[in-house]
């Protein structure tokens, strides 16, 4: 990428997860976030991300995935990430419709208005969310860390 061009997108939790949980596709997502150092990339998302990754990182704790120790490290290490973090206050009622014509959670639906306000696409780990917005309006509008470019 020409240093005069610079990509941006929206990313959901399922994306921070993949860079500090070894699993399917933390490949394309240590890609993505270590380009931010770079500035070849940037990266916004709604200010709910770091509950959503805190969330899911106590989920992972509980069903014994990953130790208590490793959840407060990569919780700590997460939010000095340089994703710009928007209020998503003024979201909520687009979010609330989204969530309702395209039956997916408010709170995926937060982060695709978060994109539609922004004109970016959401990029997210969630195969099952793309899935769900096929045949919607909003089709398109996510899309898959698996389809980023290597």
């Amino acid at each position: 990428m020409r240093a005069s061009q610079q990509a941006a997108y929206v990313v959901d939790a399922s994306v921070v997860l993949k860079y500090y949980v070894p699993e399917e596709l933390s490949d394309r997502a240590a890609r993505l976030l270590n380009s931010l150092a770079s500035r070849e990339v940037a990266l916004w998302a709604p200010s709910v991300l770091w509950l959503e990754v805190a969330s899911a990182l106590c989920k992972k704790q509980r069903r014994g995935e990953l130790g208590a120790d490793r959840v407060r490290q990569v919780s700590r290490e997460a939010i000095r990430l340089p994703i710009r973090l928007v209020d998503e206050v003024d979201l909520v009622v687009d979010a609330l419709e989204i969530a309702l014509s395209a039956y997916c959670s408010v709170y995926d639906a937060v982060y695709i208005a978060r994109a539609r306000r922004q004109n970016l696409p959401l990029l997210t780990a969630d195969d099952r969310l793309v899935r769900t917005l096929a045949g919607t309006e909003y089709e398109g509008v996510a899309e898959s860390l698996r389809n980023l470019e290597s």
